[in-house]
């Protein structure tokens, strides 16, 4: 006769799982800390350098019509919107484990969109797959997936 007995306790789980929470938290505030400072520094970086008129052959070949420049504008705020909202939700609500790693999984979702964009619009930036590839890297260090 094998007898299986649970020698968890209510307590435990509760505390296991409240412990649990609290590092997937701090976790998710670094990944956004580190990658959205990385992304926020390259950012402010290129924006100066296209208002100055700094001429770079891969950036002028990269956002060469007026068209491509104001892409580039418009999908940089929605990517810092979502990344700033989502460092919000999670600092200032109590939302669950499961949401975390949804929005975790979103932003790396919307990463690899924003590289598939960049491809299709026709820029030619190489870097895209590169921060693509280091976005998801720094998500793997932090987070525990499997």
């Amino acid at each position: 006769m094998s007898t299986t007995a649970s020698y968890e306790t209510t307590e435990f789980r509760r505390s296991f799982s409240v412990e649990t929470e609290s590092l997937l938290r701090k976790r998710m505030i670094w990944y956004i800390s580190i990658w959205g400072g990385l992304s926020l520094i390259s950012l402010v970086m290129v924006s100066v350098m296209l208002v100055q008129g700094v001429e770079i052959s891969q950036m002028s070949q990269m956002l060469s019509g007026g068209w491509q420049k104001a892409f580039f504008f418009i999908t940089s705020i929605l990517w810092f919107g979502a990344y700033i909202g989502a460092l919000v939700v999670v600092v200032g609500r109590r939302v669950s484990t499961r949401s975390i790693v949804n929005i975790s999984i979103g932003l790396i979702i919307l990463d690899g969109s924003m590289g598939i964009g960049i491809r299709v619009m026709e820029m030619h930036m190489g870097p895209a797959l590169v921060s693509f590839v280091l976005a998801h890297f720094i998500a793997c260090c932090l987070f525990p997936w499997t």
